[in-house]
């Protein structure tokens, strides 16, 4: 089976906990797990930034998969929130949702009242604490609507008045708790008895901060956190925190869907409850090490993480300032075995002709023609990393989201992660990475891909310089109406010719040619006409030369070609073959001559003797005439 996860923030404990559990599950079955998250919230201060972070659950085509499992309280962004619901609403997937009722899908509830409001009534009641101050996650977001509910309602419950000053936003992560604890300081504001926090990463930062700051824990102050990440079994002293059950969440979430799959009854509705885990930052003695419900072991899970985040460091100095996609896999390949990945994909919106039409007009100031906010219906994959090799694939339809020759199709029970890939609000495509196992763990996948994402913009960026470059170079040096070389082009060119030749030993030919009769035909015709008559001079010519030899539009109606010659009679023979080559209603006069040129200032002469036998053989056609 391959089945669609889609969560929000993966790096985040609570939702790496549940995707621990599902893919363990899934694992036994040899199904396929396709994860599709982004990091729109931890960058959600940087607008166009969150905003094509947050593309990627536009990406997929759900009628494709067997099953979903989602999260939409995960995801941050209400128009994506949105979009997903209404989807899965009027589809017939089987589907399993946490936290939300999505039509028939099954749900399953986190309970966040149990184990949090334990937590507080145990501060309240076994510690005899009447002075809390709260820690919450982004008011706007659901999870901590609901702890600050579940504590405000407690604290009512037990006659404990609440000052409004005393409750204080954070942003889910350890800077949120290490700046609540310097406001304190810094502002001399009495602390409170205890600080309860809506998450393990807000408790640490500021239990580690106020420690810094000579404030004993929790003799001083009680701290208390939620989520039982694995770096609260590090702390000292040991966080009393709650264990919501997201890995056991995981497993039951992929179980459901399964029954579900295959006509199994199920239960509609679970609910999972957290459990506290007293410990001594609240003054309580802990019996044993209570790491998280996966069971993983801490310090081996962040010695895991530290070397993987040794590794890209080395991975995003490599990615610094790289320019081309043949310098970007030979960075990548270095470190991808030592970071287990087993897989590597870069899809890119479009196909291979439309980026390079979409490079020429971005190096025009131009706009691309297709809407950068969102994926085309076709994508192209430019490198691949599988089985231990590079590889490409041309473009194929977005929905069937891996390349249709990919080697994945042979896989079971694996992991995939898709993220998106993108400059601000431009849309550039999306990257998997299969089977990595540090990805679990979020922080490792986050600078993973924004690392590749640099890079890969990086590259665009290069692509789009190169390509306006290759248009200033294009006007510089060739003439706009017929393509060959301008003066600029040929006096560049030309340098290169005579050393060329002199390494070898060879001469230079010069045949110089003049259109007879432009003033007449502009007089006559128009100067449309005459620029038809300057085009097809140039063509003549240009068709009866070699790829080697330098053709340029002198003057107004006089053209050069220069050729390394043997001698002089092989210089006539071409001389002559582009001279048969000038039909009616075209005429031309010219002039040829060659000899051994050590430099420019012998060239030039060579160029005046051309357009004087030119300009000879001009009178004689007068005079014949």
């Amino acid at each position: 089976m391959n089945i669609a996860v889609i969560i929000g923030e993966i790096a985040y404990i609570s939702r790496s906990g549940i995707m621990n559990g599902i893919v363990d599950a899934a694992k036994k079955d040899n199904s396929n797990i396709i994860l599709f998250t982004c990091e729109g919230f931890i960058y959600h201060y940087l607008k166009e930034f969150s905003t094509g972070e947050y593309n990627i659950f536009n990406l997929p085509v759900l009628e494709s998969f067997d099953g979903i499992i989602i999260d939409l309280e995960s995801i941050d962004n209400n128009e994506s929130k949105e979009y997903l619901y209404n989807y899965i609403k009027k589809s017939s997937i089987p589907c399993v949702s946490f936290n939300k009722e999505i039509a028939d899908a099954n749900l399953i509830y986190f309970n966040n009242e149990t184990g949090f409001k334990k937590i507080v009534e145990h501060i309240i009641v076994d510690h005899k604490v009447t002075d809390i101050h709260y820690l919450s996650g982004p008011f706007s977001n659901r999870d901590a609507q609901q702890r600050l509910e579940i504590f405000k309602n407690t604290l009512s419950e037990h006659n404990i008045s609440l000052n409004e000053n005393a409750i204080i936003e954070g942003d889910f992560n350890f800077i949120s708790g290490r700046e609540t604890a310097k406001k304190y300081i810094c502002e001399h504001k009495k602390l409170p008895q205890a600080f309860i926090c809506a998450n393990d990463f807000m408790a640490i930062g500021l239990m580690e901060e106020l420690k810094s700051h000579g404030i004993r824990i929790p003799e001083d102050v009680i701290i208390t956190g939620y989520d039982n990440c694995p770096t609260a079994t590090l702390t000292v002293p040991r966080l009393t925190t709650v264990d919501q059950g997201e890995y056991e969440s995981g497993l039951l979430a992929y179980q459901q869907l399964y029954k579900i799959i295959n006509n199994i009854e199920t239960k509609q509705c679970e609910i999972i409850h957290g459990k506290p885990i007293y410990a001594e930052s609240c003054g309580c003695k802990s019996d044993k090490v209570n790491l998280p419900s996966d069971n993983q072991s801490s310090v081996a899970l962040k010695i895991n993480i530290d070397d993987s985040l040794d590794l890209l460091k080395g991975l995003t100095l490599g990615l610094t300032n790289m320019s081309k996609i043949s310098d970007f896999e030979q960075s990548l390949e270095k470190y991808i075995h030592k970071m287990g990945i087993e897989s590597f994909y870069f899809c890119q919106c479009g196909s291979r002709e439309s980026y390079y039409e979409e490079l020429e007009l971005l190096a025009s100031g131009k706009r691309p023609k297709r809407n950068i906010r969102t994926y085309q219906d076709t994508v192209w994959c430019p490198f691949a990393f599988e089985d231990g090799e590079w590889n490409s694939y041309p473009s194929y339809r977005k929905s069937l989201l891996f390349p249709p020759n990919a080697h994945f199709k042979n896989k079971k029970g694996s992991y995939y992660i898709v993220m998106p890939v993108h400059q601000g609000e431009l849309c550039i495509g999306y990257s998997i990475i299969g089977n990595f196992d540090n990805s679990i763990s979020g922080r490792v996948l986050q600078h993973l891909v924004l690392g590749i994402d640099i890079a890969l913009g990086n590259i665009r960026k290069n692509d789009v310089m190169s390509t306006m470059l290759a248009k200033i170079n294009q006007k510089w040096q060739y003439d706009e109406l017929t393509g060959l070389y301008n003066r600029s082009g040929f006096v560049n060119n030309a340098e290169k010719m005579i050393e060329e030749a002199a390494e070898n030993n060879l001469g230079i030919s010069v045949m110089f040619f003049d259109l007879d009769g432009l003033k007449i035909i502009n007089d006559e015709q128009g100067h449309e006409a005459g620029d038809m008559y300057i085009k097809s001079m140039a063509e003549m010519i240009k068709s009866s030369t070699n790829e080697k030899d330098i053709v340029c539009r002198y003057g107004g109606d006089e053209y050069i070609v220069l050729s390394i010659q043997k001698s002089y009679e092989s210089s006539l023979k071409q001389f002559n073959t582009i001279m048969n080559s000038i039909k009616e209603p075209v005429s031309a006069s010219a002039g040829c001559v060659f000899d051994i040129v050590s430099g420019m200032n012998e060239l030039n002469l060579l160029i005046e003797e051309a357009d004087k036998r030119m300009y000879i053989f001009k009178k004689e056609k007068k005079r014949a005439r």
